[in-house]
């Protein structure tokens, strides 16, 4: 995903974004699927988290 670098750069509300979407995803996806489900949604939660992040950053830059 990123490398080390962007990693130390991040800000609190970008590592509250990533965590809050993992702890979502995870907690839908054990209520849908189980132990399962918990994973595998923690996993997909994080990567929107991180796809948000993204998308935020992008939109800040292009709106001024």
């Amino acid at each position: 995903m990123s490398d080390d670098k962007d990693k130390k750069d991040r800000t609190e509300e970008e590592n509250t974004r990533t965590t809050g979407a993992a702890m979502g995803g995870a907690i839908f996806g054990a209520s849908i699927g189980g132990p399962a489900g918990a994973i595998f949604g923690g996993i997909i939660g994080a990567i929107l988290g991180e796809v948000a992040n993204d998308s935020k950053k992008k939109g800040d830059n292009d709106n001024g």
